[in-house]
């Protein structure tokens, strides 16, 4: 039974408050690691995890010595208990002695799929790519180191191109083959020859089985089918699944367990290795040659009185291989994980091992599971019941944002467990992190470097009644500087476009605004900035400015104003015309120790500063030229038109034909000549800024 700690209800209504609180970038963090899924996540290793969240006391898994194979397909057992192994990619079918495989035989084929013993104890196999059925006789006898060439027994008739199944029927005499791709299943009598003994509508027979009331049961794909097969050519549907296929089938008393996957894209069919030649060593497969892809898989129950019930399912881990131990647990080979997981009779799921290689490919169990066959290399373990020499689990590494500081460990669960810790920079452990730390004390700090990963390694060997439910690691990030970007309004011009290549483009400058704004001048001047801040910590910001040149600053934040985002607006009416640089500070003090705040500062390039307008000076009309100046204190004058009468506004570019100082002077003939009569010329100016002002005379023409 789990340990339930007395600190648990008061952890709980923490966490319930901590989450309705909003989350603060700075300061302490927990880590936490509970749940099926979250523990799921880690590696177990003679522990395993339970679908309550509960790791404990696993099996011990032995790697069998086999040559070197590209995958164990299929398995068998004699009626003396002795598992032979189908293997890929030469085809070979090996006995297991003790911790070793021996070859005792090669039946010339790709990847064997099936084995099935007769009543005589002769073994049968079908090996991809051509359908061919096969025969070994009395292969208990095959001494080692003297394999045989497996005889074709029957080639099946054409239009048959895979043999995914083989069983032997109820009289233990009729082998059934199930085939694809016209979804047919056939009858092999003892004198070899094969007759059809159903036509489905399915395109893949994928497993067989006969179930406790002697009947024939067959998986078929893309329709995920379970059939009962009465007689030749009879059948029921037991079972229509939402999936592409039934993988596998397996009795259980007077029920039927089925395997069923959905997939996206169909499972390829096996081929061999590019570049990989019959008879050379097999190395690392490419993912075409895999068994499948990933899909989402379930396991069922058919019960006799026609009831189906889900036992489990999990996204995007399809089942590969199914057994069913003598007390009625389910084993599942996933195909996606390199993981067994076992399902009771209550529904506890437990996953059991967590092997090196990617697919479970074909599992065995007597009393419990005893046997797992991979792919992606290939490999075969025994499964023992006795007490693992090492059991441990491994949290999925922590990571902090950022190298941290490690505060209190603590661990929830039962009995007696030894605690260690490592920590690295590199996402995933490898040789730069540190090494396993001494045993860490129940609430004590990892004696781990500060780092911006770690991991957690829970070791139960000591207590096989030990179990972990959840820890909980406090940390606190290192603060990390928030650096200021970009500053504006920052300049009259537009900032510079980034270079996109060596191109004459490039070599040249295009930075350039219109002389004369499009909007009018506004008092106040909205202050913008950037800031690149990595740990999200809350920030205050401050500004000055100062006058181009000087050396004093002066504040436009007050002292007790917190500014905690831009933009800022700038009050600048009671500031004098002229050319200011406005400087930024950035700091986290909001969310850090005042001995850890952090604070950058940028100051901008010379911004302009001119609330006054331009004044238009001693307009008159000499003959039929107007003449006059417009003059601005500070900033060059940018635009000068003029009017007749309120007709519509006309520009002139001063005296010298360029508008670029403060001072312009006016010297121009009115394109129309005036009529007899009184007249009203206007003129205005505009600075830099987009200040204006203007002057009007009145003349009378003759």
């Amino acid at each position: 039974m789990t340990h339930r700690s007395p600190w648990m209800p008061g952890l709980l209504a923490l966490a319930t408050a901590l989450a309705a609180a909003p989350a603060r970038a700075g300061g302490t963090r927990d880590w936490e690691i509970a749940g099926f899924e979250e523990l799921g996540r880690g590696t177990l290793d003679g522990t395993m995890l339970s679908n309550r969240g509960e790791v404990s006391l696993g099996k011990a898994a032995r790697k069998i010595e086999l040559e070197n194979v590209g995958l164990v397909w299929s398995a068998a057992r004699d009626k003396s208990g002795v598992a032979y192994l189908g293997t890929g990619y030469d085809g070979r079918v090996y006995r297991v002695e003790g911790r070793k495989a021996v070859l005792v035989a090669n039946t010339g084929g790709l990847v064997v799929t099936a084995l099935a013993f007769d009543a005589k104890g002769d073994l049968y196999a079908a090996a991809l790519p051509e359908p061919v059925i096969y025969r070994i006789a009395e292969p208990g006898k095959i001494a080692a180191g003297k394999p045989v060439v497996a005889t074709k027994w029957v080639t099946l008739p054409e239009g048959t191109r895979h043999v995914w199944a083989l069983a032997f029927g109820a009289d233990g005499r009729t082998l059934f083959a199930g085939t694809g791709p016209e979804g047919k299943i056939f009858a092999v009598g003892p004198d070899g020859k094969a007759n059809v003994y159903l036509d489905t509508e399915e395109e893949q027979i994928m497993c067989l089985a006969v179930d406790g009331a002697k009947r024939l049961i067959a998986g078929t794909s893309p329709n995920a089918l379970v059939l009962a097969v009465s007689g030749p050519g009879r059948a029921l549907a037991l079972a229509d699944f939402p999936g592409s296929e039934v993988k596998a089938l397996a009795p259980r008393g007077d029920e039927l367990i089925a395997a069923v996957n959905a997939f996206k894209i169909p499972p390829a069919i096996p081929s061999r290795p590019q570049n990989q030649l019959p008879g050379q060593p097999i190395a690392n497969p490419s993912p075409s040659t895999a068994q499948g892809r990933t899909g989402d898989g379930s396991v069922y129950s058919l019960r006799a009185e026609g009831r189906v019930d889900k036992l489990w399912a999990r996204d995007k881990s399809f089942v590969t291989s199914l057994a069913v131990g003598k007390n009625g647990t389910v084993f599942a080979g996933l195909g996606a994980e390199g993981k067994v997981v076992a399902v009771d009779r209550d529904r506890v799921e437990r996953t059991i091992l967590d092997l090196d290689e990617r697919q479970v490919l074909a599992v065995l169990a007597g009393d419990d599971l005893d046997f797992a066959g991979t792919g992606d290399t290939g490999g075969a373990y025994l499964v023992e019941s006795a007490r693992p020499a090492d059991a441990v689990y491994l949290s999925p590494p922590l990571d902090a944002g950022a190298v941290s500081r490690w505060g209190a460990l603590r661990w929830y669960g039962s009995g007696a467990l030894t605690v260690s810790s490592r920590s690295g920079n590199a996402a995933k452990p490898d040789a730069t992190w540190s090494g396993w730390s001494e045993p860490v004390a129940q609430g004590d700090i990892p004696t781990s470097p500060s780092a911006r990963y770690l991991q957690l390694r829970f070791s139960l060997t000591k207590d096989g009644k030990a179990s972990l439910t959840s820890a909980v690691l406090s940390y606190r990030p290192l603060n990390q500087r928030a650096l200021i970007t970009d500053l504006g309004p920052g300049t009259l011009f537009p900032a510079a476009s980034k270079s996109t290549g060596e191109k004459d483009e490039d070599l040249v400058s295009k930075r350039t605004v219109a002389a004369r704004p499009s909007a009018k001048p506004k008092p106040n001047l909205e202050l913008t900035w950037k800031v690149d801040n990595p740990d999200g910590d809350a920030l205050r910001h401050r500004l000055w400015y100062r006058a181009a040149g000087e050396p004093v600053w002066r504040p436009i934040t007050r002292d007790d104003e917190v500014v905690t985002k831009s933009p800022y607006t700038w009050d600048t009416e009671s500031v004098p015309a002229g050319r200011y640089q406005i400087r930024l500070l950035t700091d986290d003090s909001p969310d850090n120790d005042p001995s850890e705040t952090l604070s950058d500062e940028l100051v901008s390039v010379p911004v302009l500063v001119d609330n006054d307008p331009p004044r238009v000076l001693g307009l008159a009309l000499k003959g039929d030229r107007l003449r006059g100046a417009a003059e601005d204190a500070f900033s060059a004058i940018s635009a000068i038109e003029f009017s007749v009468d309120g007709l519509p506004w006309r520009p002139v570019f001063g005296k010298d034909g360029v508008l670029d100082t403060p001072r312009e002077e006016l010297d121009f003939a009115l394109p129309d000549k005036l009529s007899p009569g009184p007249h009203a010329i206007a003129v205005r100016a505009y600075d830099r800024l987009g200040n204006m002002g203007a002057a009007e005379i009145h003349v009378t023409a003759k």
